[in-house]
């Protein structure tokens, strides 16, 4: 994988996250290494339960002063965020006000020997308006009042917008546009929200040139590996 190819025409604050689901924890710490990463995302609680420990463990004997950032990219289920507060760094994909309340709650008891624990969060936004996709809906207005109401809230910190684009060719860019637009506005008033996640394997390219700060990547990363396990 040429992450230069990926990088030549990129802003060089852009941050890359590893898709790392269905992969074994051999598999991660080799593309890791070969790409310098430190940020990685699972959307499967359960998948990400089982790998995160070992592979936190491997890496730090190696890397003890670089570690890595775990980031939940899945959809959220209210009986599961304690433990996503529990194993994760960062939630990319807050779509209501009860799940920020919820993830704030198991943040309070979550760090070292219960302690509180500071939980980076993004709001994820439905900008292909299809109903069966996930997300916040792409109004301004919502936006910036669950912003408001998110950062209200004690041990998280609201720090972007996250969407993924439709599979039509002919919406994609702009609906990354739109993405980035909110993202852009939200910071008049709120100007901690300085990420903008957009872009996976199929349309990266697109993300960056439309200002993505972040993009997610899966199948690029591992095109020397083993395929996926389902």
């Amino acid at each position: 994988m040429n992450l230069d190819e990926i990088l030549a025409n990129s802003d060089e604050n852009l941050k890359l996250l590893a898709v790392t689901k269905g992969r074994t924890v051999p598999q991660i710490l080799t593309m890791l290494e070969e790409t310098s990463i430190t940020r990685i995302g699972e959307n499967r609680l359960e998948e990400a339960m089982e790998k995160l420990l070992p592979l936190k463990a491997k890496w730090a004997t190696k890397h003890p002063n670089n570690p890595l950032e775990k980031h939940f990219i899945g959809k959220l289920q209210s009986r599961k965020i304690s433990k996503i507060v529990k194993f994760f760094d960062v939630i990319q994909s807050v779509e209501t006000i009860e799940q920020a309340e919820k993830i704030s709650a198991a943040a309070a008891i979550s760090g070292p020997a219960e302690s509180a624990k500071n939980i980076q969060t993004f709001i994820q936004v439905n900008i292909s308006s299809l109903p069966q996709r996930s997300g916040a809906p792409a109004d301004l207005t919502q936006l910036q009042e669950l912003a408001a109401k998110i950062t209200a809230l004690p041990n998280i910190n609201l720090i972007g917008l996250m969407g993924m684009a439709s599979q039509d060719p002919q919406k994609v860019r702009q609906e990354f546009r739109t993405l980035k637009s909110l993202q852009t506005a939200l910071t008049q008033t709120h100007p901690q929200i300085t990420e903008c996640s957009m872009g996976m394997s199929s349309d990266y390219k697109i993300a960056i040139e439309e200002g993505s700060t972040m993009i997610r990547l899966g199948r690029v990363l591992f095109e020397d590996t083993t395929e996926v396990i389902e």
